[in-house]
């Protein structure tokens, strides 16, 4: 990893991972599978919308590692494209959109 910032990105999803509520991890990486399944390219938005509310963790930033173990076991794909975060405590801060590798219907 180069030292322009990377490292400190991985630390810092790695320990949000690492101490995010496991079942909130559990229903995260259930809810990736879902949304790829049922649409071509997504989102954090779209997973974070189908996690049951009743589900919480300390640091939703836990994400990022449930979405890179799912590229990881072959799930998604990253993509070169980002758009705006609709959820509101996010600010609008650009996301990576996703590309399904369960996805067989049609768009």
């Amino acid at each position: 990893m180069s030292d322009n910032g990377e490292l400190g990105k991985a630390v810092g999803m790695s320990r949000s991972y690492q101490h995010a509520d496991p079942m909130w991890k559990a229903a995260a990486a259930r809810a990736v599978v879902a949304a790829a399944r049922r649409q071509p390219t997504l989102t954090a938005d779209d997973v974070m919308a189908l996690i049951p509310p009743s589900l919480t963790t300390h640091e939703k930033r836990a994400l990022g590692g449930i979405m890179r173990g799912a590229a990881v076991a072959g799930v998604i794909e990253r993509t070169d494209r980002v758009v705006l975060c609709t959820r509101p405590n996010c600010h609008r801060a650009p996301i990576t959109v996703w590309k399904s590798l369960m996805f067989r219907g049609s768009p």
